[in-house]
């Protein structure tokens, strides 16, 4: 474990009463938007920083390991972020979540004390709040209310990462993945719903990332300018748009809207390199998925060049 101290994070030491003051301050904000502390009043706050130890570990430090007792404290993510895997000391590692400020994770040992379902690794150097189950045996006000905050995180943790692989595994491009790579692909693809007439990208755009339909339907347009804009394809459920830019970064070469009430998962370009470090063997069966769709694509551009030529 680290002994560094974070700049902003550095609590109540060598300052004087002022600057102690407004860091304080900051951290009772900083800690009112982190879900498992929704609701809390200004005092319930300060008294929960009482009752956190500030750790910071260096990129690559592992926090606790699946199986590990003993350790039943939940953590909050102040600076940098972490990787939850599964089977992280077999061949074949898992990964089944990314973890950023102002989350948190150990909410399960916490409630029920058994050992660490999932190793929990620090992409980066990061900064950590724990709060140890046993500070909260003389707090039953602030414990019922945690532990209900809980309860609900857990519901939609769980609830949006079974949404996000039945999602995906009903695409084409999860074929050829077992189980366990979908859900580890899964993690790294964000969930967006647009309304009908939604813009979703725009011509020229500099963002890259990807995008699945997983219901409703896309218009694709071209134009010259916004008055100009012509619909050359609308995609429905399993089809994909905005590969290019995933891949080679360059601008947008179409615009994309919303032509009915849309889902559709959404995997960024920094999110696509990050598969490709840790799981190649994924990366691989997914990169090879969206040549397919692009091949086809080129395929069918040809023939109608031939045929305009002719």
């Amino acid at each position: 474990m680290t002994t560094q101290q974070d700049p902003i994070l550095a609590i109540l030491e060598n300052q004087t009463t002022q600057e102690r003051f407004q860091v304080s301050d900051l951290l009772i904000r900083l800690l009112a938007q982190v879900q498992v502390f929704e609701d809390f009043q200004r005092d319930d706050i300060l008294a929960t920083l009482k009752l956190l130890e500030k750790i910071v570990y260096a990129e690559g430090e592992y926090i606790f390991f699946e199986g590990d007792t003993g350790d039943t404290a939940l953590y909050i993510i102040i600076s940098g972020e972490v990787v939850v895997l599964k089977g992280a000391t077999t061949r074949n590692p898992v990964e089944i979540a990314r973890l950023a400020p102002g989350e948190s994770f150990g909410e399960m040992s916490l409630i029920d004390r058994k050992p660490r379902s999932a190793t929990i690794r620090a992409l980066t150097s990061c900064t950590v709040f724990k709060l140890k189950s046993d500070a909260l045996i003389n707090r039953p006000r602030l414990a019922a209310k945690l532990l209900l905050n809980i309860a609900r995180l857990l519901a939609t943790r769980l609830r949006n990462s079974n949404r996000k692989c039945e999602l995906f595994s009903a695409t084409p491009f999860s074929q050829g993945m077992t189980d366990c790579e979908i859900r580890t692909f899964a993690a790294f693809l964000d969930m967006r719903f647009y309304l009908k007439g939604d813009s979703i990208l725009s011509e020229d755009g500099e963002d890259s990332f990807m995008c699945i339909i997983t219901e409703g339907q896309v218009n694709i347009l071209k134009g010259n300018n916004a008055n100009d804009m012509k619909v050359i394809a609308t995609l429905g459920k399993g089809s994909s748009f905005g590969e290019m830019s995933l891949f080679d970064g360059q601008p947008r070469s179409a615009a994309a809207i919303a032509a009915e009430n849309t889902s559709i998962l959404i995997l960024k370009r920094e999110g696509l390199t990050d598969i490709i470090r840790d799981t190649p063997t994924i990366a691989a069966k997914f990169t090879l998925k969206v040549g397919t769709v692009l091949s086809q694509r080129l395929r069918l551009m040809d023939k109608k060049i031939i045929s305009f030529l002719n």
